[in-house]
């Protein structure tokens, strides 16, 4: 993705690393960047660990979480959806989504506030955004 034009006229850039946790484990991780000069500058707002994919949407940003009991105590799955840069964060899990890998995350293209999240081996949902 390339950066994303906010309402306040900041850019918003969202990052992909892995983190190397132990000879068995990689964790992906999203940074989300923004800057109030045209591009010159960054600052991270963002760090999320066990991110899988995002999407953005209207200036909202969507992360899917890897859900991992073993390796991932901290990580619970599923979609979460941030209208302010990566400051807050919100569930869009119902009981469908709870305790799932989030392998990709799709906005509609003929609805901005729907989108489609594939699950790692188990079906295809869709959502309505807030």
């Amino acid at each position: 993705h390339g950066p994303i034009v906010l309402k306040d006229g900041a850019l918003l850039q969202v990052g992909r690393d892995q983190e190397r946790v132990n000879s068995d484990q990689v964790i992906n991780e999203i940074s989300v960047m923004r800057s109030t000069d045209a591009g010159r500058t960054w600052r991270q707002v963002y760090k999320a660990r066990a991110c899988r994919c995002c999407a953005f949407s209207r200036g909202r940003l969507l992360v899917g979480i890897g859900y991992d009991s073993f390796f991932d105590h901290y990580a619970v799955g599923g979609v979460w959806l941030s209208e302010d840069a990566g400051a807050t964060w919100q569930s869009l899990n119902d009981r469908s989504l709870v305790n799932r890998n989030v392998n990709a995350i799709t906005v509609d293209p003929f609805d901005a506030d729907s989108i489609w999240v594939a699950t790692q081996g188990n079906a295809i949902f869709t959502r309505r955004l807030p």
